[in-house]
């Protein structure tokens, strides 16, 4: 992707869960418009796109504990080459609902204990302003229209419990130690090398291998947005951050498309319709939930809106996959 953000040359991006989908495609971007990028994972293992930022010098790459590791990556901010301001984008976690909920003190440690050792570290390094993204997950789903910032939010599992704390956590952290933060609570994500666990990635992948497509229940309807859009989206808003700091943003299309509709389209790019078949069985299920998170929020702080339409996007996942 391209972004058209010149304010970016020069400033130091600080990403944790670097190695991740959000991850990558973040310091990717950044460092085209001549950023520095300082990745954190846990992980040890950088993925190969990464290698290369690394070789030209604009990336560099600190893994393990993150407590542990606070002092080597105050030491890559004390020694980029940024003359201006530094952002935390705060990726990491745990983002799989069924491991949350079958080792809920993981989930603490990923998305709680692991948020407060992020913020602690904005406030003690004069980070410029951090960007942590949520789910739209925590949002009641009991609601046929798009759902705003406002909308009751319920917690319905680990997942989401420990989502709504770290929300909270970032906000008011950021409010009692004056420095800007803000929360993007994401619809769908998809895109290229977009994890098999995703809606769109199970569906591509079976679809791809000529499997029988099955999901859980064709008939729920989502609000699917495209990587690149997700990207721009978090950089716009930091851009925008004078009037976008203590919010919390949904970051999103504010479009519905059932799963049913997903499959289909899938289908057709791949011209296997004949293949492509419910699992009709799940459909006794309670189901039939809508979950499409309204963006005018988004808008009227950044005057901007994702434009990657779906059809567009899903031929884009396909074509580039495991590039």
């Amino acid at each position: 992707m391209i972004l058209e953000s010149n304010w970016l040359q020069g400033t130091t991006i600080l990403i944790t869960g670097v190695c991740g989908f959000l991850g990558r495609h973040a310091a990717i971007a950044a460092a085209a418009c001549g950023a520095q990028i300082i990745g954190y994972d846990k992980e040890s293992v950088l993925p190969a796109i990464l290698q290369k930022l690394a070789i030209v010098g604009r990336f560099k790459f600190v893994h393990g504990n993150f407590f542990k590791q606070m002092p080597e990556l105050a030491s890559a901010l004390k020694n980029s080459l940024s003359k201006s301001s530094i952002y935390m984008l705060h990726f990491g976690g745990l983002a799989n609902v069924s491991a949350c909920e079958t080792r809920p003190e993981i989930a603490f440690d990923s998305n709680v204990q692991f948020t407060w050792e992020v913020v602690e570290f904005c406030r003690r390094y004069g980070i410029s302003g951090m960007v942590f993204p949520s789910t739209g997950y925590v949002y009641e789903t009991d609601s046929s229209v798009p759902l705003l910032e406002t909308s009751p939010v319920k917690v319905y599992n680990m997942y989401t419990a420990t989502k709504l704390a770290a929300e909270s956590l970032v906000i008011g952290h950021a409010r009692a130690n004056h420095y800007n933060a803000l929360v993007v609570r994401l619809s769908n994500v998809y895109g290229p090398d977009s994890s098999k666990e995703t809606v769109i990635g199970k569906i591509i992948a079976q679809a791809r291998t000529g499997q029988r497509i099955v999901v859980d229940d064709e008939t729920s309807i989502r609000d699917f947005i495209f990587i690149d859009d997700v990207i721009e989206g978090i950089f716009k808003l930091i851009e925008h951050f004078t009037h976008a700091s203590g919010y919390i943003i949904n970051l999103s299309t504010g479009i519905g498309t059932s799963i049913r509709q997903i499959v289909d389209i899938v289908s057709k790019i791949l011209n296997q319709n004949e293949i492509a078949s419910r699992n009709t069985a799940s459909l006794g299920k309670p189901g039939g939930s809508s979950i499409v998170l309204a963006n005018q929020l988004l808008h009227t702080l950044t005057g901007w809106k994702p434009s990657i339409f779906l059809t567009e996007g899903l031929n884009m996942s396909i074509s580039n996959q495991g590039e």
